[in-house]
């Protein structure tokens, strides 16, 4: 081992000797320019280089950056100790020599003490500023504490312990450095990001507010966002947003700091403000592709489909390629009933697609696409692993189940997904439309509860948990859920529910004037027209229930059975001859309508065309032979005693 490291030593001491004696042949003019023209390229170096940033990683979802130091002291070096400190530079990198050796070697013991330790403090610096962290760590390791002291190489240190990982070492390197500095801005500022990473966010706070008293611009910006993200993890969330956006009072353009609020908002659930929030940040960094699908899961998760297709489509014009975009995209058009686009963004990322659990999730949702539920359940069950995100399989496989009819299973598999996962109220969604289908009102207001306690604002899911209160009687509460619904989205199908549910309430005046007034908005929507004038007949108001049935049926005659409703409208009114022809034209085309059959009969028994009657009264009885009304009227006209007589 001696004999390898003396033949390092031997190697080292030559290679000097060839630098020194270059160093002796230069004329004194151009070593002058020579040593000038390396310090100011090192300077230079440094004064830009130490600018630059790197990632602290603070949080899942949001990342700051240290601060890198910015004062270099300028002052004349001698150009041995420049020489000295390349050779050290190129030893220890091209020719990846152990520091400890190369500092034993004849490369710096010619020069005097402190110019080998300016020497080897430039080194330092150098492999810093290049990224060479191992090796820098290795050569401050050869100093003294005292000299790290003397020379300021406390900040490098702590610096190059946190690039290299080793997060407890840079704590206890800052915390020294601000015991005999205790206004070194920086350092405070990168101690902070330190105790965030490692989870002491009661201290991260208490240095982040001692930063805030004693920096300007862009650093007390900083100090503002790690005392967000500081109280954000504490739970206390409407601090944190103020915190995030003091911060961006000082940083205003800072994309990371909108998002950061954004983040906030949403544990809040501030749904108008994340929206802001990331909106702006977006426009800051529209190419930002993490960014974009964040804010895509956002509105995935709140059921917002087309909002998350439009983000989508930008991701993807930033990276065609990517899997992640187009199965989003796909899911998004599936969810807003878009089936075409969904399986032409399928097809697109079957092209790119590697591995097999991702060709498995393609392979699903085609599946889901042709309802072969089986199939999807399958395919995603062989995809699911433990300790990883499942969540997509879990919806899938839920929503399957439930496509099949087995809503026990599909609850299952809902209740697997992550309370943080954007599939998490989607999931309750998909079971609070099947217990409604299948009558289970109970159930199905339980699960709309829990879903519009966390998502108001989407117009369609407030309609679909009114018509489940609906169907559980609950016409007070559908009422303030259409009411909601329509001041988000106004539209003539929410009016018509509202004025429904006034009529099942008993507030029958309230729901005939919201129909009335929905008509003046829509004069032709027809469906509204058949409730005005069915219920202003059974509030007896015949000449407006008329009115109403023959402005419908003027409009189109074939909507529905209004000629019907407006024939036994007549015949109660005896006039049959009315009555008469609107059946005519209405059986024309409900030839087996039983029940409308036997009025047409009874029209021609009220005007002693008895023959005709009986004809009718036959059709009707061959068409359902035990039909008790037909066969009432059958047995009254047989018992006849003289024409027109019942």
């Amino acid at each position: 081992m001696n004999s390898h490291n003396n033949k390092d030593e031997r190697i080292l001491q030559k290679d000097l000797q060839h630098k020194i004696k270059l160093a002796n042949a230069l004329p004194i003019s151009l070593l002058f320019v020579f040593v000038a023209a390396v310090g100011w390229m090192f300077e230079k170096q440094l004064e830009t280089t130490f600018f630059e940033t790197a990632a602290i990683n603070l949080s899942p979802d949001s990342k700051e950056t240290s601060e890198e130091e910015a004062d270099v002291e300028k002052k004349t070096i001698a150009s041995e100790t420049l020489l000295a400190s390349d050779a050290l530079y190129q030893l220890l990198i091209v020719e990846n020599a152990d520091a400890a050796v190369v500092l034993k070697s004849d490369i710096i013991s010619h020069l005097g003490a402190d110019e080998q330790l300016v020497a080897k403090s430039i080194t330092v610096k150098k492999l810093q500023v290049n990224k060479y962290y191992q090796e820098s760590h290795a050569l401050i390791n050869c100093f003294s504490q005292d000299e790290l002291d003397r020379l300021e190489l406390n900040f490098s240190k702590a610096s190059v312990l946190a690039k290299i990982g080793n997060s407890s070492a840079a704590i206890a390197s800052y915390e020294h450095l601000l015991s005999i500095q205790k206004n070194h801005q920086s350092a405070n500022i990168n101690l902070g990001f330190l105790y965030l990473d490692e989870g002491l966010f009661v201290k991260a706070e208490q240095v982040f507010l001692q930063g805030i008293g004693s920096t300007a611009g862009h650093k007390k910006a900083k100090n503002y966002s790690g005392l967000g993200e500081a109280l954000f993890q504490q739970g206390r969330y409407q601090e944190a947003i103020l915190s995030y956006q003091k911060s961006i009072e000082y940083r205003p353009a800072y994309a990371l700091s909108w998002r950061n609020v954004a983040k906030v908002a949403r544990k809040i659930g501030d749904h108008q403000l994340v929206l802001d929030s990331y909106q702006k940040a977006i426009s800051l960094e529209k190419n930002n592709l993490k960014m974009r699908l964040e804010f895509a899961d956002y509105m995935i998760g709140r059921m917002d489909y087309l909002k998350a297709i439009e983000q989508l489509k930008k991701a993807k014009q930033i990276d065609r390629e990517s899997f992640l975009i187009r199965l989003r995209l796909a899911f998004s058009y599936l969810q807003a009933r878009k089936p075409i686009n969904a399986r032409k963004q399928l097809a697109l990322a079957k092209k790119n697609v590697q591995r097999e659990s991702e060709k498995r999730k393609i392979e699903a949702m085609l599946n889901y696409l042709t309802e072969k539920y089986q199939e999807v359940i399958a395919l995603l069950k062989n995809n699911l692993k433990k300790n990883r995100d499942n969540d997509f399989e879990y919806y899938l496989i839920a929503k399957s189940y439930v496509g099949l009819g087995r809503n026990k299973d599909g609850l299952k598999y809902v209740n697997k997904i992550s309370s943080e996962s954007s599939y998490f109220y989607q999931g309750k969604y998909l079971l609070a439309e099947a217990y409604v289908d299948n009558d289970q009102a109970v159930e199905s207001v339980k699960l709309y509860r829990q879903i519009i306690a966390q998502i108001n604002d989407n117009s369609r899911l407030l309609y679909q948990a009114a018509k489940a209160e609906q169907q559980a009687n609950n016409y007070l509460q559908a009422i303030d859920l259409v009411t909601q619904a329509i001041k988000l989205r106004p539209n003539r199908r929410l009016f018509l529910q509202k004025a429904d549910l006034y009529w099942q309430l008993g507030q029958k005046e309230q729901a005939i004037a919201d129909l009335i007034q929905l008509l003046e908005t829509y004069p032709n929507y027809l469906r509204a027209m058949y409730h005005l004038a069915d219920y202003s007949y059974q509030t007896g108001d015949i000449a407006s229930s008329i009115e109403h049935f023959t402005n419908l049926i003027d409009q189109n005659e074939n909507y529905g059975d209004a000629q019907y409703q407006l024939s036994v409208i007549f015949f109660a009114q005896r006039d049959f001859v009315k009555s008469e022809q609107l059946l005519a034209a209405y059986l024309l085309r409900k030839a087996d309508s039983k029940r409308s059959r036997l009025l047409y009969a009874r029209t021609f028994c009220e005007t002693g065309q008895f023959r005709a009657c009986k004809e009718q009264l036959e059709l009707v009885l061959k068409l359902a032979p035990d039909y008790q009304p037909a066969l009432e009227l059958r047995k009254s006209l047989s018992d006849l005693t003289f024409e027109g007589s019942w």
